[in-house]
């Protein structure tokens, strides 16, 4: 079962309540839980997926109050997309999707995760600022260069080489 650990602007965003979470647990299942937090890049609403394991790691923009509900199509979706793009194995792709059916909501527990999700955001919205916003910008290419920065938090790996070994 998938774990999207929510930041309070999510938590707000899809009008969570505190009786609504779910309590903290571990996920064995494809590479663990996720963060997620919101943002505005380009004043369009975004969300950013972390995995807490790898730091792999993409966005998803366009978020309104009414699709936001969805957004465990809108995870599921991203992250079988960038899988595929990365050339995962097959494998790999069908064991992460297998446990991930099932989704809950959590509040964060980790600063340093969430620290390194601050600076992912502003990773991404510097990228995406620089290429001339989301309208001009090449969002697939900008999601595989940041996934393949060095990341101290995972011994400075890169997050995708991260994610395969954990498949391998």
């Amino acid at each position: 079962m998938l774990q999207l650990r929510g930041t309070a602007k999510v938590q707000k965003q899809l009008n969570l309540k505190p009786r609504d979470l779910s309590p903290i647990r571990v996920s064995e299942s494809g590479l663990g839980d996720w963060v997620v937090h919101l943002a505005t890049i380009d004043r369009r609403k975004v969300f950013l997926f972390v995995n807490e394991k790898t730091l792999l790691s993409f966005i998803s923009y366009g978020v309104t109050k009414k699709n936001a509900k969805n957004i465990h199509d809108v995870f599921i979706n991203g992250i079988f997309r960038y899988m595929c793009l990365e050339d995962f194995s097959a494998k790999a792709i069908d064991q992460m999707m297998q446990g991930y059916f099932d989704m809950e909501y959590t509040k964060t527990n980790s600063r340093k995760i969430l620290g390194n999700v601050n600076n992912l955001m502003q990773t991404y919205a510097h990228y995406i600022y620089t290429e001339g916003g989301l309208e001009y910008c090449d969002l697939t290419a900008i999601i595989q260069q940041i996934n393949r920065m060095p990341q101290r938090h995972i011994d400075w790996k890169y997050s995708v080489d991260a994610a395969k070994a954990v498949f391998d």
